[in-house]
């Protein structure tokens, strides 16, 4: 690992003040024997996620004349006390870095929580606009979309996406809606069909059973029509029970 040691001053000056009785007054360093592990750890990370800490060529480590901001850092260590209000500002950083409080992890998993419900809910509030008419095209997310950002930091939710339509509603393309369907007519019923009419032996007509014997019908239809209204009667008495108000009615029981 190889590491500018003025670069590390400019980038981070409390944990320069840290590692620096360890360098020997080298400005770059490819290895600190003598380093606590922590320290070489935290160093070891911060080279990883800078690879700016390093210096641009390995060649001539310590011999190459100090550059006039390297010297003017060199001047910045002997300002008195700066060393000691930089150590107390690092080991505050460090105390912050390995104590972070329970109370503060439990808020920002509430708040990681509630950013998911949110979030959730704002897109199903999308979803019941669409279902209302509001068209799901490309132009329209884009609408909603800057909308948010430039209003509410991007935050979505229900009533920042209600907030949103009310807003450019006029912006936004809807759905036309479709004329109500008209119930189709009731079939029509066709007319019974009439009876079928038996012609008799002359070629006439039967006539209807109720009709009145006249002279204008023929004498087939008057003797068709005598027969059937006989068989009628007949078969009305026939079916009527004893003691009602019928033709039995007057019969005697017995005889005396």
């Amino acid at each position: 690992m190889i590491i500018d040691l003025a670069k590390l001053q400019l980038f981070d000056i409390a944990f320069y003040q840290q590692i620096k009785p360890y360098t020997s007054g080298k400005l770059v360093v490819e290895d600190i024997p003598a380093l606590p592990m922590a320290h070489a750890k935290l160093l070891t990370q911060l080279v990883q996620e800078h690879p700016e800490l390093q210096p641009p060529s390995t060649e001539g480590f310590g011999t190459k004349p100090a550059s006039p901001e390297e010297r003017q850092l060199q001047e910045l260590d002997e300002i008195p006390g700066l060393a000691d209000k930089a150590q107390k500002q690092f080991d505050q950083d460090m105390k912050t870095a390995r104590e972070t409080p329970e109370q503060t992890r439990k808020e920002n998993a509430e708040k990681s929580e509630r950013v998911r419900k949110d979030k959730a809910e704002g897109l199903a509030r999308l979803d019941d606009w669409v279902s209302q008419g509001l068209e799901n095209t490309q132009a329209n997310a884009d609408i909603v979309r800057d909308w948010l950002n430039k209003n509410a930091n991007g935050y979505l939710s229900a009533q920042n996406v209600d907030a949103c339509i009310l807003n450019v509603r006029a912006s936004l393309t809807f759905r036309k809606p479709e004329p109500p369907k008209s119930a189709a007519p009731a079939p029509a019923v066709p007319p019974p069909a009439p009876p079928a009419v038996r012609l008799l032996s002359d070629g006439s007509q039967e006539l209807p059973i109720d009709t009145v014997p006249s002279s204008r019908y023929t004498v087939a239809q008057l003797r068709d029509l005598d027969a059937r209204q006989r068989e009628a009667r007949r078969k009305a008495q026939a079916g009527m029970p004893r003691g009602s108000f019928g033709t039995n009615f007057f019969e005697p029981t017995s005889k005396l």
